[in-house]
């Protein structure tokens, strides 16, 4: 390892030389000063002006900030609102109930039989030679009820207009399965019954 040296005095070849003191009279002193130099006044300058306006502003923020608070709070939160307490209603019936003794099942003479669930009766399908326990008697992706309610097809057939697309498929592209040309609009086609 080398020798600790000790740094050098960048200034030992500098001499040192005297301060110059010059003392001038107060008023001599103002007399020389420079014309950059603008003189100080005693009135607020443009920058402490525009200081002030920008604590105005922030004051009128931090008021207009305040108010919005409070309108969201009473808006939603509403603390000035009663709340409905749940105190149970008093019973004014004095009069006891009378329940039968016997309660007699529903009678059945007004429901309609549809085994298959397609939406029409098993009445119908026989009426119309489809299989009342499957509701897609002919596999063409439409339910019976579809095919003779909705789009007026042969329910015994899967491609109604012999086109080579099943019935189904023609409805699911949009087109009339039982013709040439679009499919209305369905939904309105289904109010109508």
């Amino acid at each position: 390892m080398p020798p600790t040296q000790q740094p050098k005095d960048m200034y030992e070849n500098v001499t040192p030389q005297p301060a110059r003191q010059t003392l001038r009279a107060p008023q001599q002193a103002a007399r020389q000063r420079p014309a950059s130099i603008p003189p100080v006044s005693r009135t607020p300058s443009s920058a402490m002006k525009s200081l002030m306006g920008n604590r105005s502003v922030a004051l009128t923020g931090v008021i207009l900030a305040i108010i919005v608070i409070a309108v969201v709070v009473v808006v939603f939160f509403n603390p000035f609102e009663k709340t409905a307490t749940n105190e149970p209603v008093a019973n004014t019936n004095t009069e006891p109930s009378i329940l039968p003794s016997t309660i007699s099942p529903p009678s059945n003479t007004g429901s309609v039989s549809d085994a298959d669930s397609d939406g029409l009766p098993d009445a119908e399908e026989q009426s119309l030679g489809t299989n009342a326990q499957n509701a897609d008697s002919d596999s063409d992706q439409l339910f019976d009820r579809e095919e003779v309610k909705v789009y007026l097809t042969n329910p015994t057939n899967p491609d109604t207009d012999g086109d080579g697309v099943i019935d189904g498929q023609e409805v699911a592209q949009g087109q009339n399965p039982s013709g040439a040309g679009l499919l209305r609009d369905l939904t309105s086609e289904i109010e109508k019954l």
